[in-house]
C-alpha cells in the first residue's frame, strides 16, 4: 500500500494544480494547461493515442454559449496499415482543411490529390508567380515550350518587343532564308501563310493554310524560314508550297492550298485549302486558320425574250488564304448568246499574297505564301 501511494505521488509532483490553471514542468502556470520542459534536448509536447481502428484523436473547441457550434482538429488514417495519414481541421458546418501525412493539404477537400488541392472558389488579394516570376498586364498563366508554368500572352508577347514587325516573301527560287533574332528579343510571334493552289478550267484552286505560335527565343540565334510558291503561268497545274520556320527544334508549318483537278473520272473534285501544324517536342502554343476550298465554275441558261437565249457561266473563285479576305482569284463571269456569241463578260482577277488560290482559267497561278514576325 505504502509503494502504491508513493507511485501515485510520484507522478503527480511533476503536475501542479492552481486557481489560475494546471502547470506541467513549472510551478507557476501561466494558462489553462502550461506545459514547460527544463530540458535542453526535449521539447514540450502532448501525445495523444486513439485505441479506435483508425482515429488519431481529437482536440475539440466549443462554448457553452453557443450549442453545437464548434471547431475540432481530429487525426485519421487510413486502411490498411501502409494507408495515408490525416489532420482534419473542421467545424460544425464544414470540413475546413486537410492535411495528409505526404504533405498534400486540401481546402474544403478530404482527400487531397496535390500540394494543394481546391474544392471551391478561391478569392486572391495580391500577385501570383510561376516559378518566381510575376506576370506582366495582360498576361495569362500557360505552359511554355519545355512544359513549365509561365506567364505568356497567347495572342503574342505583350511586353514591348512586340512593337516590331519583320515580313518576309517568297524568293523566286523558294530558297531557305533566315532571320537572326536582334539583341535582346526573346520572345516572338510568328504568323505564316501557304502559297494557293492553281486554279484549272472546272475549278478555282485551294487557299494556303494560316498557322501562328509564340515561342521563346535567344538572342543571337537564326531562324530558318521557306516561303512557299505559288503554281507558274502557262505551265502545269500545282498545289501550293507550304511555308515553314524552325525555331528551337519545333517546326510551324502552313500547309499550301491544292491544286484545281482536270479529272472528269474523279468528277472535277474542288481542290481543299491548307492546313496547319507542329512538329518536333510536345509544343502547344500555336493556332492556325485552314484555307478557304477554290468554288467551282457553273453555267446556268437564260431566256432573255421569245426569240432570244443566254447562258450565264459564273468562272469560279480561288480560296482565300486562312485568316485573310478577298484573296483567292477572282473568275469573274461571261454571258453568252445562244447558240454562239459572247454578249458581256466581267474581268478575270489574280490571286493576292498571301497565299491566295489561282481562280478557274486555264492553269491560273495561286499566289505565294507569306511570313511575318512580331518581336
Amino acid at each position: 500500500m505504502q509503494r502504491t501511494l508513493f507511485i501515485i505521488m510520484f507522478c503527480f509532483s511533476a503536475m501542479i494544480g492552481t486557481s489560475q490553471g494546471v502547470g506541467i514542468g513549472t510551478l507557476v502556470p501561466q494558462a489553462t494547461l502550461d506545459i514547460r520542459s527544463a530540458a535542453t534536448n526535449i521539447f514540450p509536447s502532448i501525445s495523444i493515442k486513439d485505441s479506435s481502428n483508425k482515429g488519431l484523436g481529437i482536440v475539440h473547441f466549443s462554448n457553452i454559449d453557443f450549442p453545437g457550434k464548434f471547431i475540432e482538429f481530429s487525426g485519421y488514417k487510413g486502411q490498411p496499415s501502409s494507408a495515408e495519414t490525416y489532420l482534419h481541421i473542421k467545424s460544425d458546418s464544414a470540413l475546413i482543411a486537410t492535411f495528409a501525412g505526404n504533405g498534400f493539404v486540401g481546402i474544403n477537400n478530404g482527400e487531397p490529390k496535390e500540394r494543394l488541392d481546391v474544392n471551391g472558389n478561391m478569392n486572391l488579394s495580391g500577385t501570383i508567380t510561376a516559378n518566381g516570376v510575376d506576370g506582366l498586364p495582360n498576361q495569362v498563366l500557360m505552359k511554355d515550350i519545355n512544359g513549365t508554368l509561365a506567364w505568356g500572352n497567347p495572342n503574342g508577347p505583350s511586353t514591348d518587343q512586340n512593337n516590331n514587325v519583320a515580313i518576309f516573301f517568297a524568293t523566286t527560287s523558294g530558297a531557305v532564308q533566315n532571320w537572326p533574332v536582334p539583341a535582346g528579343v526573346t520572345r516572338i510571334t510568328i504568323e505564316l501563310w501557304g502559297a494557293g493552289g492553281s486554279g484549272g478550267t472546272h475549278s478555282g484552286g485551294g487557299g494556303g493554310g494560316y498557322a501562328r505560335g509564340n515561342f521563346d527565343v535567344d538572342p543571337g540565334k537564326s531562324i530558318d524560314m521557306t516561303i512557299g510558291l505559288g503554281g507558274v503561268v502557262g505551265g502545269a497545274q500545282v498545289n501550293g508550297q507550304q511555308t515553314s520556320a524552325t525555331i528551337n527544334s519545333n517546326t510551324i508549318i502552313a500547309f499550301g492550298g491544292l491544286k484545281a483537278s482536270e479529272s472528269f473520272e474523279d468528277g472535277y473534285p474542288i481542290p481543299a485549302g491548307g492546313f496547319y501544324t507542329v512538329t518536333g517536342s510536345l509544343f502547344r502554343n500555336y493556332t492556325g486558320v485552314p484555307g478557304e476550298s477554290g468554288t467551282a465554275t457553273t453555267e446556268m441558261p437564260a431566256q432573255y425574250s421569245a426569240t432570244e437565249f443566254r447562258l450565264i457561266k459564273k468562272i469560279g473563285n480561288g480560296g482565300d488564304a486562312g485568316n485573310s479576305n478577298n484573296t483567292g482569284g477572282r473568275g469573274g463571269q461571261t454571258i453568252s448568246l445562244l447558240p454562239g456569241g459572247l454578249f458581256d463578260a466581267t474581268r478575270y482577277a489574280p490571286a493576292q499574297i498571301p497565299g491566295g488560290g489561282g481562280a478557274a482559267q486555264s492553269n491560273a497561278p495561286g499566289a505565294a505564301g507569306l511570313i511575318v514576325i512580331h518581336y
